[in-house]
């Protein structure tokens, strides 16, 4: 037996004996291991415990955005607010939908003269009476301009380009125009336009407003030029 099993075994000679010290010792780190299993399998009850109710509350959380809805003086459907951006975005976004329908409006020209109206009216109901935007746009569409003259022999076709907002109130914007014959092809190539637009939101209580300019976008200035 050697020095260090005499000192473990407090100076025990017998082989026997020590053979069963030495059974008895491994049975105790056996028993002490599974002792350490199970308190270490108690202790991971309850964080596998929550880490269920949390995958749970994270399953009854809506997965959709809300967006709040109301209802017009005309009975009509309307968002009020994108619940997931700020006033500020939605605003930009609807100016933005407002001046590329307005410039389509104004510029395109169709060859059924009720649509054409339409399309005009849409447009001038964006446009104060008293405005320089109105008697600019009056002033231009008049002689070898005047729409109604032009449908007789084609029709013309606006795309936007960009529309760039410049500052507030102000906005830059982009367009090409294509003439169509009447057989459905092209008369010559796209020619582009650039405008410059002052706008305003003013929120209207008037019926009759409501009915033709919902959003209250006003055009109180404009200028365009042809691009070379």
């Amino acid at each position: 037996m050697s020095p260090q099993q005499q000192a473990k075994y407090g100076g025990v000679q017998s082989p026997w004996t020590i053979a069963r010290m030495q059974w008895d010792d491994r049975q105790m780190r056996l028993s002490a291991h599974a002792a350490n299993w199970r308190r270490a399998f108690f202790y991971q009850l309850p964080v596998t415990g929550l880490a269920i109710l949390g995958l749970i509350y994270c399953a009854t959380l809506p997965k959709k955005f809300p967006v709040p809805i109301a209802v017009d003086k005309l009975g009509r459907s309307v968002v009020v607010s994108d619940a997931t951006s700020d006033q500020a975005t939605t605003r930009a976004s609807q100016e933005y939908r407002e001046v590329n329908d307005f410039i389509e409006n104004l510029r395109t020209i169709i060859a059924d003269n009720n649509a054409q109206k339409k399309s005009l009216g849409r447009a001038y109901a964006r446009m104060p009476n008293d405005s320089a935007a109105r008697s600019y746009v009056i002033a231009h569409m008049t002689g070898e301009n005047d729409p109604f003259a032009i449908s007789k022999n084609y029709s013309v076709d606006v795309t936007v380009i960009n529309a760039l907002k410049l500052s507030e109130g102000n906005w830059e914007v982009e367009w090409s125009e294509t003439a169509i014959g009447f057989d459905g092809k092209s008369r010559s190539a796209p020619i582009r336009y650039k405008a410059h637009l002052t706008i305003q939101m003013i929120v209207e209580n008037d019926e009759r407003v409501l009915r033709t300019n919902p959003a209250g976008f006003y055009v109180t200035n404009i200028s365009w030029t042809k691009e070379l």
